[in-house]
């Protein structure tokens, strides 16, 4: 069975809700998860807008005018095929009086009708240009974003993120590159996001080839790779051209710093919170009061799920299992990290970490 037809709609990921009238992507981008692991090589429809709304404002993971939802990223929102449904559906939630906060990430031309459409959704929206420099063989529509930024110059209220992933050394990693990034982004985003890659050997043979260097490598596929020695080019060079240009590692710290708020995914309590020297979160990232008892209970009712739990010293710990969308929605709606002691991945997380690229 392909994996699309095992992909569910709404799936809580780490970063938001993700929301999906479509699912695949035709753009051939050869690091992509979609391209290479998911087997989908074209557009696959999964709900018209109408159909999602609905099952969107009928889920249990799904909280009015509160949960942050990430808006076909299981495709890319403005592909021809897509983008028609992307806007009807942004178009439902506002004429619904829903102001949920929405994530759109493309690597695709965004037009200023469609800026505008965006400026007139009541709610807070985030929108993320992914676009590191790739060489053409590698990203098909490598460039094309470079449009993006002088559309985002003109925006008022949708806040603009440049999502600089993935960095690979041998492929995009220069000097000339980097700085090149920064000039273009600076007055058109409020931050970038600087991200690795989640590496198989499969992607690796397929990179290498091209000229991608993986020496610093240990062979970890759970977790993305980013070379230090890039992220210490791009710190130096920023400091040097840029001091101002706010840099974050994880995209729930930039949605932190343009919100004002926590970062909801909990990363200044890990190792890699540091990654960028003066992060701009420092005096808004920290634990909220432990959770009493009645909130937890309430918010594991409204799963409809039974697991007993404890307090841990950064943590509260769920017995039993937990699925992906009950931990996330559990941790979003407390505030506080959530752990199970079993975690049941969905099938498109699962296929993350299949290492020859043949999910079945």
């Amino acid at each position: 069975m392909r994996l699309e037809n095992k992909i569910s709609a709404l799936e809580y990921m780490k970063s938001a809700l993700s929301v999906n009238t479509h699912f695949g992507c035709a753009l051939g981008c050869e690091y992509c998860i979609v391209n290479y692991t998911l087997t989908a090589d074209k557009e696959s429809n999964l709900l018209s807008p109408d159909e999602l709304f609905d099952e969107l404002i009928n889920s249990k993971l799904f909280v009015k005018n509160k949960t942050l939802l990430s808006i076909n990223n299981k495709t890319d929102p403005l592909l021809n095929k897509v983008m028609g449904s992307t806007f009807q559906f942004i178009n439902l939630l506002k004429e619904n009086g829903l102001q949920n906060p929405l994530m759109l990430i493309s690597k695709l031309a965004l037009k200023e009708s469609d800026l505008e459409i965006l400026e007139d959704y009541p709610g807070r929206i985030y929108y993320f240009t992914s676009y590191s420099g790739m060489p053409k063989e590698i990203e098909p529509v490598s460039g094309i974003q470079m449009d993006n930024f002088n559309v985002l110059k003109k925006r008022k209220k949708v806040n603009s993120i440049h999502y600089w992933r993935p960095l690979i050394k041998g492929l995009n990693d220069s000097n000339e590159n980097i700085k090149f990034l920064l000039e273009s982004v600076q007055d058109s985003c409020d931050c970038s996001v600087v991200s690795g890659i989640r590496l198989s050997p499969y992607l690796v043979d397929i990179l290498k080839n091209h000229g991608a260097n993986f020496d610093g490598w240990d062979g970890n596929t759970s977790h993305k790779y980013l070379d230090k020695a890039i992220v210490n080019n791009i710190i130096e060079i920023r400091n040097s051209n840029f001091p101002n240009y706010p840099l974050f590692k994880k995209t729930s710290c930039s949605i932190a710093y343009l919100s004002s708020l926590s970062d909801y995914n909990f990363n200044f309590l890990k190792e890699n919170c540091d990654i960028f020297e003066n992060c701009r979160n420092q005096n808004i990232c920290r634990l909220r009061e432990l959770p009493t008892d009645e909130e937890i209970i309430k918010k594991r009712n409204l799963l409809g799920i039974k697991n007993n739990f404890e307090f841990k010293e950064s943590h509260i710990l769920f017995n039993g299992k937990l699925t992906s969308d009950e931990k996330s929605f559990l941790s979003f709606n407390l505030g506080y990290p959530v752990e199970s002691e079993e975690f049941i991945q969905s099938p498109f997380e699962e296929a993350k970490y299949n290492a020859d690229g043949n999910y079945v």
